[in-house]
């Protein structure tokens, strides 16, 4: 899904095969008869619903940076790597 979704809007412009974009589906994103469907209203809304729960943890717990930051650095070496080496 990701590689059909997300690099497709972002590396095409477009949806590749096998995804529908549906606002007729309750869930924001589910399977049918192999076709990934996503309702992006859905989708959006659940998407904001977590970036507010991410916003309050890091308001309340200090910790939870310091952990998230170490976590995106690991995942992203290669990419900070890179930015060092370019600034």
């Amino acid at each position: 899904m990701y590689k059909a979704v997300r690099c497709g809007l972002v590396h095409n412009g477009r949806i590749k095969f096998g995804v529908l974009c549906s606002s007729l589906v309750e869930a924001p994103v589910s399977i049918r008869n192999g076709v990934v469907v996503v309702n992006p209203k859905h989708l959006i809304m659940d998407i904001e619903e977590w970036v507010n729960m991410l916003e309050g943890r890091f308001e309340s717990d200090p910790d939870f940076a310091v952990v998230v930051g170490d976590a995106m650095r690991s995942l992203h070496q290669e990419d900070l790597a890179w930015l060092h080496r370019a600034g």
